[in-house]
């Protein structure tokens, strides 16, 4: 696989992994919302959700390296998977941001 292609691939597993983001951003929404006393509880349950998340874009990243056999992993697939990150996360992630805290 020629390198543009690799980079648009990582680039394409960082968006995905941005959206999966959103169940773990309704979730610290949601909890929040039902306890908002709790500021322990609320850090503690932040943190184990930004840690799974973190997990599950390890897995996916290395799922996708391994499905379309690119075994070198280089600095430009990092960088392109973080873009993809971010590009979710300035973009959809606003507007699903928006309709978790109006529901």
């Amino acid at each position: 696989m020629s390198d543009v292609a690799a980079f648009f691939v990582c680039a394409a597993c960082g968006i995905a992994g941005g959206a999966g983001y959103e169940p773990f951003f309704a979730l610290r929404a949601a909890v929040r919302l039902a306890a908002p006393r709790r500021a322990a509880a609320g850090r503690i349950l932040a943190f184990a959700c930004d840690f799974a998340w973190c997990a599950c874009l390890a897995a996916l990243f290395l799922c996708a390296l391994a499905a379309f056999e690119l075994y070198e992993l280089r600095a430009y697939m990092l960088a392109a998977f973080a873009l993809g990150i971010l590009i979710y996360l300035k973009s959809l992630h606003i507007f699903v941001a928006f309709l978790v805290n109006r529901v």
